[in-house]
């Protein structure tokens, strides 16, 4: 399978799309090695993939020794190309949903969906990825 390659202008960011049942979206997402899970906002989750959210909220560790409280579900994760073409999928992907509305929040694909599928490469200098399939 081939490198994927993706230019990014401030975060380094990958263009994504997640699928709750019929619903779909699509959407650049942070990519952190820092990040044990993958995380989407509340408001999306409820309003766009129309989540049910009924699920107990699970306390999670963040940076900083901050914690926050994140809604454990299952969705498909697709990996798109820089027109959106999907080229990688990952049905069944566990994802974490913030407990309720956060200000400035960012979807983030974390080491447990994206690092253990690739091999993640940033070059900062570039403002570049590189995904290698495993």
């Amino acid at each position: 399978m081939d490198i994927l390659k993706f230019q990014y202008r401030v975060r380094p960011e990958l263009p994504v799309m997640f699928t709750y049942g019929s619903n779909q979206w699509h959407t650049m997402a942070v990519v952190d090695s820092g990040s044990d899970i993958t995380y989407l906002p509340h408001d999306i989750a409820r309003m766009v993939l129309k989540m049910p959210l009924r699920a107990q909220p699970e306390t999670i560790d963040a940076a900083g020794g901050k914690d926050f409280r994140g809604i454990p579900q299952r969705v498909t994760l697709a990996i798109l190309d820089e027109r959106g073409k999907e080229q990688f999928s990952f049905p069944r992907t566990k994802i974490y949903v913030a407990d309720r509305h956060y200000t400035n929040d960012h979807t983030v694909l974390g080491t447990d969906s994206l690092f253990s599928r690739f091999d993640v490469t940033i070059r900062a200098t570039r403002k570049e990825i590189e995904l290698a399939p495993i």
